[in-house]
């Protein structure tokens, strides 16, 4: 997974999935990074690239991701 700033360069570039990445969602404050992936996991980044959690779903896709603004 690769992150890019508004003016197009590459920031970051995190390994975790195996596969495609199909979803990303940042958190408001940007903090919080959520992925989903063909391997079938969710996971959990701050924003320097450091994985917080791993989170296993199903055997497909995880196609779509969000991040609950609720405390």
């Amino acid at each position: 997974m690769r992150l890019w700033d508004n003016k197009g360069k590459q920031v970051a570039k995190w390994r975790g999935h195996r596969g495609y990445v199909r979803s990303v969602a940042i958190s408001i404050d940007k903090q919080t990074i959520v992925s989903g992936g063909d391997d079938g996991k969710v996971r959990l980044w701050d924003s320097k690239g450091k994985q917080l959690a791993e989170l296993k779903g199903d055997q497909g896709s995880v196609n779509s991701v969000a991040i609950s603004t609720d405390k």
